[in-house]
């Protein structure tokens, strides 16, 4: 069953971290915030792949679906990290369906 939250809540197929789905809005305010550093080429770079990436075990952001009930509950008293998603949650949804037969992710052992 899959649980619509908003936040759009996803989950690591990895490792079942539980991420927020960041909006464009908020990815461009924290751009914004981070231009006083000046950064250089290889900062940026690992500034903007953190993003697309489960915080947890660096599986990309295509290996995230939406969050279901127990990886809510899993998610309990830890942390939940935004992440960057090009897909829309109908388009990721989709795929989702298709794509059932997943493992099921391991268990959190702890905070990052």
């Amino acid at each position: 069953m899959r649980v619509v939250r908003e936040p759009w809540m996803l989950s690591c197929r990895m490792c079942g971290w539980v991420h927020y789905a960041m909006t464009a809005a908020e990815k461009a305010e924290k751009d914004r915030a981070l231009q006083r550093y000046d950064l250089t080429a290889a900062e940026r770079s690992a500034y903007e792949s953190s993003w697309r990436q489960c915080l947890r075990c660096e599986a990309p952001a295509s290996e995230l679906r939406d969050a279901e009930e127990s990886d809510l509950a899993r998610a309990t008293g830890h942390i939940v990290t935004p992440v960057l998603v090009e897909e829309d949650r109908e388009s990721r949804g989709a795929r989702y369906d298709r794509d059932r037969g997943h493992p099921s992710p391991a268990p959190l052992s702890g905070r990052v």
